[in-house]
């Protein structure tokens, strides 16, 4: 599932003239909207799936090879979040 997500200090938040500060709060909640409409569809995917008889396992093993080919294509959105981020 994508995640959306922003963080904004307090400080810099209250520094914002009230009318910005309305616009993000109402895209926050538009955003928390949207996440939640879409982790209610998931569910429903999954009880059809589960409905059909197809078998869905999660498991925190993954193969050694997988894994490395993973992180390797995650690196570079890693990296810049670390960049973007700060420490």
């Amino acid at each position: 599932m994508p995640l959306s997500f922003a963080t904004i200090g307090a400080a810099a938040y209250d520094e914002q003239p009230a009318d910005l500060r309305a616009s993000v709060d109402r895209a926050a909640t538009a955003a928390q909207a949207q996440v939640g409409a879409a982790r209610q569809a998931h569910r429903g995917e999954l009880r059809a799936a589960a409905r059909h008889k197809v078998t869905i396992t999660t498991s925190d093993k993954i193969d050694p090879a997988l894994h490395k080919m993973l992180a390797a294509a995650a690196a570079t959105a890693i990296a810049a979040w670390k960049r973007d981020a700060g420490p």
